[in-house]
């Protein structure tokens, strides 16, 4: 009978560590659930939370008491001493090799006293397991020539890219069309026909990535269309086949806004790890407002943010400066002001949250409908940019 309890104690210690126990702590005075998630490294982001919410049944309610330890959403693993995915049962390298910095981040933190290859005790993460961002962004660049690429995404017409300079070199840019998917966004009018917010912005976007392509810069669309392109057409037709990441665009706004962030700071955390320390965002959008409202192209950036700040003053003196010299005497009222809009204050990088205009008024309307026009925004940004 001694023998068979040994047994059974022994199998069911083994079975404590193959991912079935999470780690529990308690929270430290002062904590809110922010604090104590960042505390042990994990990412203050919906579907972690909810995994918080669930493992703790609190439906919700983060109010946090000293007295009672919590699970977190870190599963612990006994490590088979061979490879992380063969202990966790995953094929994916990168992934893997995440879990691995992790590990060894909690060590360097002083959160665990031994490496998982030391004690073969692994914690995974569950924004490195169950709410993984895998970067699917396909090898889509072919080499015609020395100093130009073909994109296909930017459309036959549009795919080949000329290096003019390595300006850029070393910059990362994170390009984001506001809305797609299920959601088109602001919805304007023109001689009957619809004018989509996230057609017109993507548009510009494609514009947008092809110049900084050209001047070296490192770029990601974080919101692919892979039939569009760039279009020189006035109508541009409204679908719903945008993706984020090769994945289906959510319904939901805040899982649509928490889907492009988080992929944003995974690569953002991926390049700063290779060395890349110059890293932006720049989310494209129309505005809609009054049909008598007449706006010039203005953005925001966040108020914490002296980086954005400053990008976002240099491409309004920019654009300014071009409406000066193109259009004397038209002015120019576009603005720079601080906003706490979701995506600026959830996204790593700094960022700048662009309005091309209000799709619902006529002048306005010539800026987004002429290609030309679409073009001469994306051409000005960059040239802001070089500043």
């Amino acid at each position: 009978m001694k023998y068979l309890l040994l047994i059974i104690f022994t199998i069911t210690s083994t079975f404590s560590l193959i991912g079935q126990d999470f780690v529990q702590k308690k929270p430290q005075r002062g904590d809110g659930l922010r604090k104590f998630m960042s505390r042990y490294l994990l990412p203050y982001n919906e579907c972690v939370i909810k995994e918080f919410d669930k493992l703790n049944q609190l439906n919700g309610k983060h109010s946090l008491s000293l007295d009672k330890s919590y699970k977190l959403p870190i599963r612990i693993y006994k490590y088979n001493t061979k490879s992380i995915r063969s202990t966790i049962n995953i094929t994916d390298w990168d992934q893997a090799v995440e879990i691995q910095e992790y590990n060894q981040d909690l060590v360097s933190y002083k959160l665990k006293s031994k490496v998982y290859t030391a004690d073969n005790i692994l914690w995974v993460p569950s924004h490195l397991q169950s709410c993984y961002i895998k970067d699917k962004q396909t090898n889509e660049v072919v080499t015609v020539g020395n100093n130009q690429l073909e994109y296909k995404i930017f459309g036959e017409k549009h795919k080949t890219v000329t290096i003019e300079s390595q300006k850029l070199k070393g910059q990362v840019y994170y390009l984001i069309s506001g809305h797609g998917g299920p959601d088109p966004g602001a919805v304007g009018k023109k001689n009957g026909k619809n004018l989509c917010e996230d057609e017109y912005g993507y548009d510009v976007t494609l514009r947008l990535a092809k110049r900084l392509i050209s001047q070296g810069a490192l770029v990601h669309l974080i919101i692919k269309d892979k039939n569009d392109g760039i279009r020189d057409d006035v109508y541009l037709k409204g679908d719903y086949d945008e993706t984020c990441n090769g994945n289906k665009i959510p319904l939901s706004q805040k899982s649509r806004l928490y889907q492009r962030t988080a992929y944003i700071n995974q690569l953002y955390k991926k390049y700063r790890k290779q060395g890349y320390l110059k890293q932006y965002a720049i989310f494209i959008h129309v505005d809609s407002r009054n049909e008598n409202k007449e706006v010039d192209v203005f953005f925001y950036h966040h108020e914490s943010s002296k980086t954005g700040k400053k990008v976002a003053y240099k491409l309004h003196k920019t654009i300014k400066q071009n409406y000066e010299k193109y259009q004397k005497g038209r002015g120019y009222t576009g603005t720079v002001t601080p906003r706490n809009l979701y995506v600026l204050s959830n996204a790593t990088p700094p960022s700048i949250y662009i309005e091309l205009g209000n799709i619902r008024n006529t002048n306005d309307h010539k800026r987004l409908l002429n290609f030309e026009n679409r073009e001469a925004i994306a051409k000005w940004l960059v040239e802001g940019i070089l500043k």
